[in-house]
């Protein structure tokens, strides 16, 4: 008898957590030209927690395993000692022949922001790696890499100091095309526009 109702109960859970999934995926998304319904069940696809200390690492190997493009689209990416890994690995994925998009806040209400995005602006044009703002008209708050619509690395970490070594953050690695090209056409989407 109590190994039915536990049963009974493991098997109301699994239904209230489809049924839950369900709402969340098949909600639309604000903006034009994407489904947002993607179900991960490729046996080679999967999801790792990236928390704190291990998004630098993270994001370095991603770079350095990139055979077709990095784009990245982040609210702040300062260039000092501790952003070079990542700085360095986009250089070397360009000079390798990978595809390298920067995307940056710019914001009338946030001059400072602006101003650090601008120097690391020029730091990447010097090296021939496209970076550039997004629209005046929002803020650029989304934090994520796409590489070669294979991967996506996102969460709440902004490219700067306490982002890399203090703040807790928490992202998500995920591999699976299907997601990595949703995140890839929002990522032209933000390119493109005005």
């Amino acid at each position: 008898m109590q190994k039915r109702g536990v049963l009974l109960v493991l098997l109301i859970g699994i239904a209230i957590g489809f049924f839950l999934a369900k709402i969340m995926i098949s909600n639309d998304c604000d903006w034009p030209c994407l489904s947002c319904s993607v179900i991960v069940n490729a046996s080679h696809d999967f999801a790792r927690p990236v928390l704190d200390r291990a998004y630098l690492d993270t994001a370095v190997t991603m770079i350095n395993n990139a055979t077709k493009f990095v784009h990245i689209a982040v609210y702040e990416f300062r260039i000092y000692n501790t952003t070079m890994p990542i700085a360095n690995a986009l250089i070397k994925a360009k000079q390798r022949g990978v595809d390298v998009k920067i995307l940056l806040d710019a914001s009338t209400w946030n001059t400072k922001t602006t101003s650090k995005n601008k120097k690391t602006i020029e730091f990447f044009k010097q090296h021939g790696i496209e970076a550039k703002y997004d629209s005046l008209t929002k803020t650029m708050h989304a934090k994520f890499i796409v590489v070669d619509n294979a991967t996506v690395l996102v969460g709440s970490t902004n490219i700067v100091y306490y982002g890399l070594t203090q703040n807790h953050e928490a992202n998500i690695m995920l591999k699976n095309e299907e997601i990595a090209k949703q995140f890839e056409n929002y990522f032209q989407f933000l390119w493109t526009r005005k």
